[in-house]
């Protein structure tokens, strides 16, 4: 999705969160990290409440996000075919 971000929050590894500085809706969000072994968990969190006449487009939006998040399953695939550095 474009837009202009702002990192609110960052610790490497861990976590990045960040926030929609510019437009109607302001979502807020973050990756966050977490090991396993040898695999790396991604969790997602956005926040996003539209408002004002964006309040009809609830349903779009809520679609718009879903598809953004679907793309996670595309992270994980480019992420897995990186050659390990060890």
């Amino acid at each position: 999705m474009a837009g202009d971000f702002e990192i609110i929050e960052a610790r490497p590894g861990a976590e990045i969160q960040y926030q929609v500085i510019v437009g109607q809706t302001r979502p807020r969000g973050g990756y966050y990290l977490s090991t396993q072994g040898h695999r790396t968990r991604v969790r997602f969190a956005l926040e996003c409440e539209p408002k004002g006449i964006l309040d009809r487009l609830r349903n779009p939006l809520r679609r718009a996000m879903k598809a953004e998040v679907c793309q996670l399953e595309r992270l994980k695939a480019v992420l897995e075919d990186m050659p390990h550095q060890e």
